[in-house]
């Protein structure tokens, strides 16, 4: 494990959302994928928040996808029932009641009470 990939992604939060320094969207993106590529399951999972949510930037559900998948194979419950909510209404990925319920089953063996 790398010790600085909460360090960048807190940073990156704090982009985010100006804590102890003007909000700064790209600074936050920029900050934030490199801790999602350091491994950090929170960077991948709030870039999919901020991608799907268009904060600061056109909604992106794509990439949105890709990171929350990423977020997802880190063990991220939210990202993998924010994946099942995508598959089932096709927003950035397949429509797929099927792979809906693979997303819930994944998130529920990881100990979501929501997706029970």
């Amino acid at each position: 494990p790398n010790p600085d990939r909460k360090a960048v992604y807190e940073l990156g939060a704090a982009y985010l959302d100006g804590t102890g320094t003007a909000p700064d969207i790209k600074a936050a993106i920029a900050t934030l994928d490199r801790a999602a590529s350091l491994g950090s399951e929170d960077g991948a999972q709030l870039l999919g928040d901020i991608y799907l949510q268009g904060r600061g930037i056109p909604s992106d559900p794509l990439r949105a996808a890709r990171y929350y998948r990423q977020a997802a194979s880190l063990g991220s419950v939210s990202a993998m029932t924010a994946l099942a909510d995508m598959h089932g209404c096709g927003i950035g990925v397949a429509w797929s009641p099927a792979l809906q319920q693979r997303w819930l089953e994944r998130a529920a063996f990881q100990g979501s009470g929501a997706s029970m």
